[in-house]
């Protein structure tokens, strides 16, 4: 993840993204603070659900890690049955 994705968008999005704001509720005056607000909530929201994406999944619990490692580690022996693969446990 670059430095640029942790920190979120620049002011620079931030006014475009306010002007793109402005202009959909008709250029009326007086509404650039909330603009701006609006702009940035919903740049850092994309910025950080982004980033939220680009992270693997971890186990949720240390019992579902270990039913994964548990399925990791099972065989199929000649009579088709699984077997666990003791040597590690």
């Amino acid at each position: 993840m670059t430095e640029r994705e942790t920190k979120g968008p620049s002011k620079d999005q931030i006014a475009e993204r306010a002007y793109e704001i402005y202009q959909q509720r008709g250029s009326a005056h007086g509404g650039d603070i909330a603009d701006w607000i609006e702009a940035e909530k919903q740049l850092y929201s994309r910025s950080f659900s982004s980033a939220k994406t680009e992270q693997p999944q971890q186990a949720s619990s240390p019992a579902e890690s270990n039913r994964s490692e548990s399925r990791e580690n099972e065989s199929t022996s000649s009579s088709g049955t699984p077997e666990l693969d003791t040597a590690r446990h």
